[in-house]
């Protein structure tokens, strides 16, 4: 059995390419992932690749709202495009057909733009509300767990989890 999955995460490149017609609608993403290391010489390098991705269906409406900077995960197939360009030369590009297109988790809003409202302040739980009537309560302020050189991770975890349940 072949396998053709890709995932990439990274950064939206250009404004989306969007075409509507009676088949439904396709967006035309360029999206650029980042790769930092250290060289011989302990300097800093950073390699940038752009990719192709290609967006169908229901899928293009969340492309849309993105913008230049925001960040972007696709987890879709690698296809082969050939066509022939201006000066009759046959070319082939891979791009990326995506399954699944969203947001990174804990993608900071753009440099570039303001966060919005919904980007600024953390959504709130049903623990964190208080009644109209109710005083309100100060609310304990969670400290990272130490970190250990002693035994394992999973022990640290079971303590956080721990915690938390109670």
């Amino acid at each position: 059995m072949d396998i053709n999955t890709h995932t990439i995460q990274g950064r939206l490149a250009a404004v989306p390419r969007v075409l509507r017609n009676e088949r439904g609608a396709i967006a035309r993403l360029r999206v650029v992932t980042s790769y930092r290391y250290q060289d011989r010489d302990n300097n800093w390098q950073q390699r940038d690749t752009g990719h192709n991705v290609i967006v169908r269906g229901d899928l293009v409406s969340l492309v849309e709202s993105l913008r230049v900077g925001d960040g972007i995960f696709v987890i879709g197939f690698a296809e082969d495009h050939e066509y022939t360009d201006a000066s009759g030369v046959q070319r082939v590009e891979r791009q990326l057909v995506a399954k699944t297109v969203g947001r990174p988790l804990a993608a900071a809003p753009s440099s570039k733009r303001p966060a919005t409202p919904q980007e600024a302040t953390p959504p709130t739980t049903p623990s964190r509300r208080v009644a109209p009537s109710a005083a309100p309560a100060k609310e304990a302020v969670r400290q990272p767990p130490a970190v250990s050189t002693e035994g394992d991770c999973f022990d640290e975890m079971d303590e956080i989890i721990k915690r938390g349940a109670q």
